[in-house]
């Protein structure tokens, strides 16, 4: 990891949509707001790429996205067509740095390998919902998980069982009971990561220190906050700042802007 400047360490944005479609003129508000947040604050700008549903990806996407912020007049110091310190900037070329995060968690006894199928998972659910039990596949964990070898299912173990609790720069301080922490996957059987675990690890890698995203992600928190705790056990991180942005909302206001609109 190449060490920024202490000028450049003061603000890292990034904008890191997926290349699944047109470009949604919320996608372009996020970026809007990373961008701006960093030219106010003498910051870097990143743009990068999270391709790593390939199931979903679609062709011409990135050349949309790129041509799209161009044209509203957004920038980036830093990106998957510029390059920089920390390229390359799209994370289906980044997946050697994944499996190097994985493997520290697994050394450490934070993440295992997962060889259950979807109908085992589905047999142990629907036996905890017969018992009036909350699903938590942290209380059905593998005895004796195999060796983890790229080939299967990599899961977080996570680190603590607590609530989490966390601010927001737009909503401020929020909160999640225990209950909404759960063992979750980390690398999947085809060798890509997840989400989940991608942009965490990208977001260290590049010196990120606030993320602007859609508030659709708060409720994923306290997933991300349990991978930062593990994380942090293996390696120096700190949590960057967090910003979750309103939805755009059609003329009528009752219901989100969306693609088709």
């Amino acid at each position: 990891m190449t060490e920024r400047t202490e000028q450049q360490k003061k603000v890292v944005t990034r904008f890191a949509p997926s290349p699944t479609g047109f470009m949604h003129v919320g996608g372009v508000r996020t970026a809007l707001y990373a961008w701006a947040f960093a030219k106010q604050n003498n910051g870097t700008f990143i743009l990068r790429i999270e391709d790593t549903d390939k199931a979903r990806e679609v062709e011409g996407s990135i050349k949309q996205i790129i041509e799209s912020l161009k044209w509203v007049g957004i920038t980036w110091d830093e990106g998957v067509d510029i390059g920089g310190p920390y390229a390359p900037y799209i994370q289906s070329q980044r997946l050697n740095s994944y499996k190097k995060y994985a493997q520290l968690l697994v050394d450490a006894g934070l993440a295992y390998a997962d060889i259950r199928t979807n109908e085992e998972i589905d047999i142990l659910r629907e036996t905890d919902i017969k018992e009036n039990k909350i699903f938590l596949y942290r209380n059905h964990r593998p005895e004796n998980p195999p060796t983890w070898d790229g080939t299967q299912s990599l899961k977080l173990k996570i680190p603590y069982v607590k609530a989490y609790e966390w601010h927001d720069m737009v909503r401020g301080d929020l909160s999640a009971g225990e209950e909404s922490v759960d063992d979750f996957i980390l690398m999947k059987s085809d060798g890509y990561p997840t989400y989940n675990f991608a942009h965490i690890i990208d977001d260290y890698e590049m010196g990120v220190t606030h993320i602007f995203r859609a508030d659709e992600f708060i409720s994923s928190m306290p997933r991300f906050l349990a991978l930062y705790d593990a994380l942090s056990m293996v390696v120096d991180l700190q949590r960057p700042a967090f910003a979750a942005l309103p939805p755009i909302m059609a003329a009528d206001g009752k219901k989100k802007l969306g693609k088709r609109d």
